[in-house]
């Protein structure tokens, strides 16, 4: 398991709230 996968895919999710948001 990476670290950073687990980080990016934290992003990703970050973004689509936002643009649901949005």
């Amino acid at each position: 398991m990476d670290g950073e996968e687990l980080k990016i895919e934290e992003l990703e999710l970050e973004v689509k709230c936002r643009i649901k948001s949005t």
